[in-house]
């Protein structure tokens, strides 16, 4: 099946903003990496883990669009 370039794009571009949107969280996550409370930590881990399974769901989804290329 193949996907026309627009939705190529559309694609690209999704995933583009969905980044940018996630940025902020990524970077307050990992400041409180550095807390000293351990259950802060914790959760800023869970955090940044989360946001990176995100980002990797969406470079999947570029990616495999790029595939039908």
């Amino acid at each position: 099946m193949e996907t026309d370039p627009a939705t190529r794009q559309a694609i690209r571009t999704l995933a583009h903003t969905l980044r940018n949107i996630m940025s902020p969280a990524m970077m307050l996550a990992e400041r409180l990496s550095d807390h000293q409370d351990p259950a802060v930590q914790r959760d800023a881990k869970l955090i940044l883990d989360t946001l990176d399974k995100a980002t990797a769901a969406l470079k999947d989804a570029v990616l495999e669009r790029d595939d039908f290329e």
